[in-house]
């Protein structure tokens, strides 16, 4: 109650509370042109977004600067604050918000499911994965053999689309099991529905948040997701239908897969059949083409440097006879080093550690980046510049063995 008697929510209501509201809008339109003002702004010439960052390294080495992108912006902060971006909670910094608009995952799909299921991902997906190596085994072979023939002679591929095709039916396997991860129309579905999905990011990066609602209805590529969405849904009901009346069984045995994976951990929101399909299209949508794009360079980088074969063919043979285990592929180190060598040089993204902002966030300057600021990092500076590595710029596909070694020698 204020000093005339009168209450605070009397105070707040009526005309007051829309002076109040109006006040309040004033002051966020401020602080966002004081925001707009502070940070330099980097024009993208004719799409080289390259060569835009490579200019805002030379230009803004220690401060944060505005990248456009397409009808919206990217603020790209300095090295020097990353440990503060990877630090902050996704409460006040989520990468998950900053994946879904980025990739206009409300129109494709692409980062989609909710926090309940990344959070089951990310804590059991390691556990499923060592249940099945066996059989993941089994299907690489076959999937291998399969697409790639025994290619007795020099025999051209294209290599992303034969890694896709691979790489979709061994992850299939572990998802759905063995009823459907050879059926060749829920493979086209769940390949669809992928390749859809990325095609349409681009696309609608160039309208603005107005139309982009009415572009992505009558977008092709999104429209041939809906039909195959369709079809994927008309398979898996069955199978799903029929695993839950198995678990009503006192001698049911948990399947080793993803589907057993989200009934078990969800709460009861895995018996329904739109949430599952939506796990299961959102996770192999994540690491589909990632994970082809990856093993594709791996290829390229492999046969551009054939000095590596050698030393890697020798380290897996020298496992013998032994299946595939956690403990067998660690031993792997070569192997490893070579993967690292190659992401470290073959980034995914021109800017990383994506996040948008939820709480306002301090630069190590002052600088203040208000809340819904879209955030990352130059992946090039990162890789090439800032790094304690020994000749950033040579290719070393066995630099982490070598520092492996030195490692062990230095506790001796």
């Amino acid at each position: 109650m204020t000093a005339d008697g009168v209450t605070y929510s009397e105070l707040l209501s009526g005309p007051s509370r829309l002076i109040a509201s109006v006040g309040f809008l004033v002051i966020t339109i401020v602080l966002a042109y004081v925001y707009a003002w502070v940070l330099d702004f980097l024009q993208v010439s004719g799409g080289d977004y390259d060569a835009a960052l490579a200019a805002g390294s030379q230009l803004y080495p220690d401060r944060a600067y505005k990248l456009k992108h397409f009808s919206e912006e990217i603020v790209i902060i300095p090295q020097k604050d990353i440990d503060r971006i990877k630090a902050a909670p996704e409460s006040k910094l989520s990468f998950q918000q900053a994946s879904f608009d980025f990739f206009m995952g409300q129109f494709t799909g692409i980062t989609g499911h909710d926090e309940a299921m990344s959070s089951l991902i990310r804590r059991d997906i390691a556990r499923l994965v060592d249940r099945v190596y066996d059989i993941v085994e089994d299907e690489a072979v076959h999937a291998i053999e399969k697409e790639l023939g025994a290619c007795k002679d020099w025999t051209p591929i294209v290599v992303l689309p034969k890694v896709v095709r691979i790489i979709i039916n061994i992850s299939q396997r572990v998802f759905v099991g063995e009823a459907l991860c050879r059926n060749e129309k829920w493979i086209k579905a769940i390949t669809e529905c992928t390749a859809g999905a990325f095609q349409s990011v681009p696309v609608l990066w160039n309208y603005s948040w107005f139309t982009r609602p009415f572009v992505a209805w009558q977008l092709p590529a999104l429209r041939n997701i809906r039909k195959h969405r369709k079809e994927a849904k008309s398979l898996l009901k069955p199978i799903l239908g029929e695993r839950i009346t198995e678990m009503e069984k006192l001698d049911f045995k948990p399947h080793p897969d993803l589907i057993q994976l989200i009934l078990d951990g969800t709460k009861g929101n895995g018996r329904s059949l739109d949430y599952q399909l939506n796990a299961l299209i959102g996770t192999g949508r994540a690491s589909l083409f990632t994970t082809g794009v990856t093993v594709s360079h791996l290829i390229y980088d492999l046969a551009t440097r054939p000095e590596f074969i050698e030393p890697l063919r020798d380290e897996v043979l020298a496992l013998g006879d032994a299946r595939l285990s956690r403990a067998n592929v660690a031993k792997l180190e070569k192997m490893d080093s070579f993967i690292r060598e190659c992401q470290r040089w073959n980034k995914f993204l021109l800017v990383g550690t994506i996040r948008k902002v939820l709480q306002p966030l301090e630069l190590s300057d002052g600088t203040i980046l208000p809340v819904g600021t879209l955030l990352g990092v130059n992946t090039q500076d990162a890789v090439f510049k800032h790094t304690n590595l020994e000749n950033p710029k040579v290719f070393d596909g066995l630099r982490y063995v070598y520092r492996t070694d030195l490692a062990k020698l230095t506790m001796h």
